[in-house]
């Protein structure tokens, strides 16, 4: 006997998830949310959420090294990696708790550590298959999300070969030194923590730099900064094999030049991006469009069969981003409800969590440029503002990229400090089209890094618009 029929079945418990679901139930919906392991997903128990704590516990260690202005002096200061990982744990625990005291407090049933398969989909609904039952509703929504692709290459199942759900469960947190084999935004947050609290690290990246879907400027500061911390970075290098055990093994790999590389390191880190998880979700029965694994749908979240959806990094072409995620749940919960979308999907921030930070939004200048644009930049550097003087942020900067004739945002980059914190006003400006003129009228405070975003729009000020027939 079957439980009774629900009006949605969410599966799937990350922030996509557990925000269709808190929508369609606010919206009077009853839902049944499934997850097979906690609520969360991977943003908040094996990614967004302990990455950043952990980070910040290996920057309170450099900044406690004298890593400033030397003003405080700490003798004998060690970094106890293990109760790093404890301190992320507990983080993680108290917004999972969070996260469910919400569901329950909007009447949302929860049936975590629950696998779920959809065996059928059809003009009469959804069922879905989990603990022995049988479960019915109206509508479907898929939100399962991407897990860590392997290497094919040989020895890339060795114990000593670990993914990033891996080290943030604390498999490396012993470990002296760490080879990361890819240098988007895992590799390099991931190189960055070890690298500050005194780990050797080497980054091998395929391409021909890191951060490559970012600004090549961001790029090479990133590169230069990793650099400075001691971190050892290879680019157009192509891994072979890895070998040995943990606590000694060897990453081959063929270097810029075509050269063979041996790295040896105690463990090995392989970030070289996710792939969805779909493979056990479908009975055979139910066969809805897929692209290499990801979930074909239209702008509102609709696969190819009636009453399934889809939201999040499951779906094709969507950026796999937490935040990106809660807007297509928030807009896939008023599509089921036969609303129009309530969240703008175009405009999407994208941040990375270095020293100085790293943020961009909407487009730089080589692709506004490529995209037939004509627009103009401006440039403020972080060393004449007294905010980042006075915390002692290093070389940085704001860059906005600006349409010449109407004089809208189109993009903005920033490498330096709070930028993750700064990217919202300019992803607001973006996203309503405001002028840079708009942006250089509105009183930043002083003394704060706001205001270099005010000063780059105040520079473009004196840009004049192309008249017709220039």
């Amino acid at each position: 006997m079957g439980r009774e029929r629900v009006d949605v079945i969410v599966i799937g418990g990350g922030p996509g998830g557990y925000t269709a679901a808190l929508d369609l139930a606010r919206r009077g919906k009853s839902v049944l949310l499934l997850e097979r392991d906690e609520l969360g997903g991977t943003c908040l128990n094996r990614g967004c959420v302990p990455t950043k704590a952990l980070i910040d516990a290996a920057q309170a260690f450099a900044a406690a090294r004298g890593g400033t202005d030397g003003t405080v002096i700490c003798e004998g200061v060690r970094f106890d990696a293990r109760r790093a990982h404890e301190r992320a744990a507990e983080v993680v625990g108290t917004l999972r708790a969070g996260v469910a005291r919400l569901l329950a407090d909007n009447g949302v049933q929860v049936l975590d550590h629950s696998p779920a398969r959809v065996v059928a989909a059809d003009d009469d609904g959804g069922t879905v298959a989990s603990g022995g039952e049988l479960l019915r509703a109206r509508d479907v929504v898929i939100a399962t999300g991407c897990v860590p692709q392997t290497l094919p290459v040989p020895g890339a199942m060795l114990p000593g070969v670990l993914s990033s759900d891996d080290v943030l469960a604390g498999a490396a947190a012993s470990a002296s030194s760490i080879a990361i084999v890819g240098g988007g935004v895992i590799g390099v947050e991931m190189a960055h923590a070890f690298s500050l609290t005194g780990r050797s690290v080497t980054v091998v990246e395929a391409l021909d730099r890191v951060l490559p879907t970012f600004d090549r400027e961001v790029s090479q500061r990133v590169a230069a900064q990793l650099k400075r911390q001691g971190v050892i970075v290879h680019v157009k290098a192509r891994v072979s094999a890895m070998a040995g055990a943990p606590g000694s093994m060897e990453l081959a790999f063929t270097d810029r030049s075509d050269s063979e590389q041996l790295c040896r390191a105690a463990v090995i880190l392989v970030a070289t991006g996710r792939r969805p998880a779909t493979g056990e979700i479908f009975a055979p029965s139910v066969a809805p469009r897929l692209e290499r694994g990801w979930l074909v749908c239209d702008g509102d979240g609709r696969t190819s069969l009636p009453h399934l959806w889809a939201l999040g990094d499951v779906r094709v072409g969507t950026p796999q981003l937490a935040h990106v995620a809660q807007a297509q749940g928030r807009n896939v919960a008023a599509a089921i409800c036969g609303q129009p979308p309530v969240v703008d999907e175009g405009t999407v921030p994208a941040c990375v969590y270095l020293s100085p930070e790293v943020a961009s939004v909407g487009l730089d200048v080589a692709t506004a440029r490529a995209r037939g644009l004509d627009v103009v930049s401006s440039k403020r550097p972080t060393g004449g503002n007294a905010r980042c003087a006075i915390a002692g942020g290093g070389p940085g900067y704001v860059r906005l990229c600006v349409e010449r004739s109407s004089r809208r945002l189109v993009g903005a980059q920033l490498v330096c400090p709070r930028a993750t914190d700064l990217v919202a006003e300019l992803t607001l400006a973006v996203r309503l089209g405001l002028s840079v003129d708009e942006l250089a009228r509105t009183i930043h405070p002083h003394p704060t890094l706001s205001e270099m975003v005010m000063g780059a729009a105040t520079d473009l000020c004196a840009v004049r618009p192309a008249r017709a027939g220039d």
